[in-house]
């Protein structure tokens, strides 16, 4: 079972619980142990007071396609997802669909971002609706002349807040959802 949602999240903490606003640096073994690296010039600190909905839009696709290799995250939580809770961030979908390989009880994919939760409910109409001929002509893998029309049948199956974004962007369905953003 996929599930996806929209976060609440405002900033990032390191591994120290201390608030950060990028990850240079973060997450080796230096940081960890609270060494400075060439690439930690100075604690980060947040930018603004105000909430991250003021900072930056997010009703706009930043990421179509996620080119990050999904075999490597597949592998790295192969030992803990059979029949178990995966959380992922949304994005545009690509490694959500692809820890669903891995037989867990449910992927929770979340995002701030409703244009790339929007992303993530056409794929997943996408691939529960089409054949595969279909579906890499649909998202853009190959060309195709019929993107509207399948879309009609699968905003058939997409919750209304996904056909709302997809129905205001045609354009980016007619171009194939994998080049947006």
């Amino acid at each position: 079972r996929a599930r996806v949602g929209r976060g609440n999240f405002d900033h990032r903490r390191d591994v120290h619980g201390r608030v950060r606003s990028g990850s240079r640096g973060l997450g080796t073994p230096e940081a960890e142990q609270g060494v400075k690296t060439p690439t930690m010039k100075k604690e980060p600190t947040v930018q603004s007071d105000r909430p991250i909905e003021e900072r930056a839009a997010f009703d706009a696709i930043r990421y179509g396609s996620v080119w990050e290799d999904a075999d490597i995250l597949c592998e790295a939580l192969a030992p803990v997802a059979k029949g178990g809770r995966l959380l992922t961030i949304a994005s545009s979908g690509d490694n959500a669909l692809a820890l669903l390989t891995l037989d867990p009880a449910e992927v929770v994919a979340v995002d701030l971002s409703p244009a790339q939760l929007a992303c993530v409910m056409i794929r997943v109409a996408a691939f529960t609706e089409l054949d595969d001929e279909a579906l890499l002509a649909f998202l853009g893998v190959t060309p195709s002349t019929t993107r509207d029309e399948t879309y009609r049948h699968l905003r058939t199956v997409m919750p209304d807040d996904a056909c709302a974004f997809w129905d205001a962007h045609l354009d980016l369905v007619r171009d194939g959802v994998i080049h947006a953003g």
